[in-house]
């Protein structure tokens, strides 16, 4: 049996070479072949490439699923890169969902950060505490001086009209603040600085920012923590002398319930509705406002002071300005912890005093050396 077929459509899909391997018999190039040379031909034909020869059909394209198939896949992939940007919707709600992520963890993150300033400020407390201790085996178990009346430490220009270039102001020159007395068992101005005080100063107060008048630029000796007062009765009214003496150790009755050194921007502080105790609070000075020293807040503020009870919303907002709230205490007995503001202060969140009489005593007793608030005869 023969059977003919053109000689093009051999060529193109064999190559004339392979067509001489495979039948050499002179017979092929006259355009026919035996029928087992065609079964041959036929199955090199199906897979080789097409090479677009006008009998291309031949090859059964319509009938070969694999080759479907494939053309499937090829049209999906162009289809998705023609289509691999986004949509003017798919992009709003990219942002939108990158906005509210934000405006959930950026309240978190700032929470962090308070939370770290805190620590470290708790950390400067605590170092406080330790020099304290150190200080009262060195002077027969008393508390530290609030202050001393003698020449400052820093004291470098006393020529000054009202303050020099010094950074001490006329007021100061003639005092050593509890800070300076202390820094021999810390030796580092960083402990009395505060993260969240944005205006402290350790020493010397050399520019403004602190709020204070020139001649009381670096009265107190730094402004970030402050002495309970009641733990250091006044050594001139106390029947004179040169310092402002620390209790005795023995005297205090609950060490570990009792304030000593706070967080403050004056280096003196008393709570609201503060209690009489001997040659500590008198009804004409300025301590029954001393509460307005903790905290942020500052009573004796320069221009516009907080004195007065017109002033004692603003006060209060200032007293919570640190820690989220918080006051940072070290207690008579070395150790140190946050205590709420407004229990720090004994007042309400506005500013106003606590009326409730077994919360105020509970307040006021962290201020007594004694425990005991009522009993003023001490």
């Amino acid at each position: 049996m023969r059977i003919d077929l053109p000689y093009d459509v051999l060529v193109a899909k064999q190559g004339v070479s392979q067509l001489h391997r495979t039948c050499p018999s002179s017979n092929v190039f006259r355009g026919g072949m035996t029928a087992p040379i065609l079964v041959r031909v036929l199955w090199s034909h199906w897979n080789v490439p097409d090479t677009g020869s006008r009998y291309g059909s031949l090859r059964g394209r319509r009938n070969n699923p694999y080759e479907k198939e494939s053309e499937n896949v090829s049209n999906q992939t162009n289809r998705r890169v023609a289509n691999n940007g986004f949509t003017l919707i798919e992009l709003l709600v990219v942002i939108a969902i990158i906005a509210i992520l934000a405006a959930i963890l950026f309240p978190v993150f700032a929470q962090a950060r308070g939370k770290a300033r805190q620590a470290s400020c708790l950390s400067n407390m605590k170092q406080q505490g330790t020099a304290m201790m150190m200080y009262a085996q060195d002077y027969d178990e008393t508390l530290f001086m609030y202050r001393t009346r003698t020449p400052n430490p820093y004291e470098k220009d006393t020529t000054g009209v009202g303050g020099s270039a010094d950074g001490l102001g006329t007021s100061a020159n003639g005092r050593t603040f509890f800070n300076q007395l202390l820094d021999p068992y810390i030796k580092s101005e960083g402990v009395w600085r505060c993260p969240d005080n944005p205006n402290a100063f350790v020493n010397t107060d050399l520019t403004s920012d602190s709020d204070t008048e020139l001649a009381f630029r670096g009265y107190g000796g730094q402004n970030s923590y402050a002495a309970n007062n009641y733990c250091f009765p006044s050594g001139p009214a106390a029947g004179g002398g040169t310092a402002e003496l620390g209790l005795p150790l023995g005297e205090l009755v609950a060490p570990a319930e009792l304030y000593v050194i706070l967080e403050g921007r004056y280096y003196g502080s008393l709570p609201k509705d503060a209690f009489v105790r001997k040659n500590v609070l008198t009804a004409t000075s300025d301590y029954p406002q001393y509460w307005k020293n903790l905290g942020n807040a500052y009573l004796f503020r320069f221009p516009i002071d907080l004195k007065g009870a017109a002033k004692d919303a603003e006060a209060a907002k200032l007293v919570q300005g640190r820690h989220s709230s918080f006051i940072n205490c070290m207690f008579a007995d070395g150790h140190a912890k946050a205590v709420k503001a407004t229990t720090v202060a004994n007042i309400n969140p506005d500013g106003s005093s606590i009326t409730d009489v077994a919360t105020a005593t509970k307040n006021l007793r962290l201020w007594d050396p004694y425990n005991n608030p009522t009993d003023t005869t001490k």
